[in-house]
Formats: C-alpha cells, sequence, structure tokens
C-alpha cells in the first residue's frame, strides 16, 4: 500500500489515496482506492451515498478491504501517463469529478457522474502525482 497525493485544490485541501491489493475474483482492471482528506488530525473519507452523492465520513483507514464493493471503495483506472479515472464501486460506470462549486467562488468540489463506456467526460480524469 502507498499514498499518492493529488494536487491541492483552490480550497486548500489536499486528497490522498489508500491503494488496496485486488484479491477478490471479478474486480475491473485497475486498484482498489479510498480517498481521504485529513481535517483537524481525523481522516475524512471521500463516500458515496444512497441519492449517487460524495459526503465526508470520519473513519479510520482500514488495512485490509473485504469487500470491493464498498461506499469508500473507487476503482482506479490507469489511461494514459498520469492521468486516471476513480470508478464508484458500488455503482457502476460511475466516477469521481470536480466541477465548480456554486456556493463558493473559485472552489471546486467533488461529485459523482455517470458515465457510459463510449462517452468522452474530461472532469473524471485524474492528473495524480507521487
Amino acid at each position: 500500500m502507498k499514498n499518492l497525493n493529488t494536487q491541492q485544490s483552490k480550497s486548500g485541501n489536499r486528497y490522498n489515496f489508500q491503494i488496496y491489493k485486488n484479491t477478490e475474483v471479478g474486480v475491473k482492471e485497475g486498484r482498489l482506492v479510498m480517498l481521504y482528506a485529513e481535517k483537524n488530525g481525523k481522516k475524512m473519507m471521500v463516500c458515496c451515498n444512497d441519492k449517487r452523492e460524495i459526503h465526508p465520513v470520519e473513519m479510520d483507514l482500514p488495512t485490509n478491504i473485504s469487500s470491493s464493493a464498498h461506499r469508500a471503495v473507487f476503482n482506479r483506472r490507469k489511461l494514459a501517463d498520469s492521468r486516471y479515472t476513480l470508478e464508484s464501486s458500488i455503482y457502476p460506470n460511475t466516477f469521481l469529478a470536480f466541477e465548480p462549486d456554486e456556493k463558493k467562488s473559485g472552489v471546486s468540489k467533488l461529485v459523482l457522474r455517470y458515465k457510459g463506456s463510449d462517452d468522452v467526460d474530461d472532469s473524471t480524469e485524474f492528473f495524480l502525482r507521487s
């Protein structure tokens, strides 16, 4: 397992990835990851809810994950170079994306966005650096 830092957002948040080995049969290509930010010394996980929205949940990072389908687990797939997509493990064809926050000028927020296999949506692509 290793943590990768994504670029720091305009709001000052730095997102980290916890990467897990795929041990389950039937997991799509890619790596299972959990995405989190630290706030006041606590880990806030990026989670999907029943309305297919993103919300933060305070939780400890597990050492192992027992299921590839979990509200905080995403499938990270490499596209090219350092470009990746992050697909929800509980909502197929639904990816993390950034979109402008209408309430805060100049700030982007994480959202879930449906994308079919033939659709092109640059907002679902992330550049990662370690």
